[in-house]
């Protein structure tokens, strides 16, 4: 059994710098949780080796992955690469929270991205997307699946049994502040719900939500 710090403040700014890289966070994800060498690594990400290899150097160079242990063999040891700390925490500097939520945007952004185009390609079906107005005036986006001549809101047809389990959905609200408050409890409650429900090996899925007060 391997051993790492619980924490690891991390300050230097070129790591700062770094873990706001999009493809740089995901690829030391894969070293979040398991020890890996550069090898297997490359075969999760679909790296080349040479590739993983310039990215491990530089998380490890850094201080932000460290060797848990190295096989021996003939020549150089494998050594097994992970995340350096189970928690890497960055005191965030005054203004810096913009750059913060823009990291989160654009790698679950890009992840959202790569499942919703997934899902739907497992449908064999051509789309429309319907722009029209709630009660309260607010234009939305309504993705349309069309079959024989009838479009049909893709949502509909992906709660029906056998469909992908994917739903993306955006829209404008007028609410009471209770209600709002309400509404993020009950989000937060799903997370929960679901966080705890999560088992190793089963096919992985991304949850975001945002729920934000609009700014004039």
């Amino acid at each position: 059994m391997y051993s790492r710090p619980k924490k690891l403040i991390v300050d230097a700014p070129k790591a700062i710098k770094l873990l706001s890289n999009t493809k740089a966070i995901l690829i030391l994800q894969t070293f979040s949780s398991e020890p890996k060498s550069i090898k297997e690594a490359a075969q999760i990400l679909k790296l080349s080796i040479s590739n993983c290899h310039y990215w491990v150097k530089r998380f490890y160079k850094l201080g932000l992955l460290s060797i848990a242990h190295s096989k021996k063999r003939s020549g150089s040891p494998i050594n097994y690469y992970w995340m350096a700390a189970d928690e890497l925490i960055i005191d965030l500097q005054q203004g810096s929270l913009k750059n913060y939520y823009q990291t989160l945007i654009d790698i679950y952004g890009e992840l959202a991205l790569k499942g919703l185009l997934t899902s739907n390609a497992e449908i064999d079906l051509e789309y429309s997307v319907k722009i029209t107005a709630n009660k309260q005036g607010y234009l939305y986006y309504l993705l349309m699946q069309n079959e024989n001549e009838t479009r049909t809101p893709l949502l509909e047809n992906s709660l029906k049994p056998g469909m992908p389990a994917s739903i993306a959905q955006w829209t404008s609200l007028e609410l009471a502040y209770k209600d709002a408050k309400d509404l993020q409890n009950e989000l937060y409650d799903i997370f929960q719900k679901y966080k705890y429900k999560t088992t190793r090996g089963q096919k992985g899925y991304f949850l975001q939500a945002i729920l934000v007060a609009e700014v004039e």
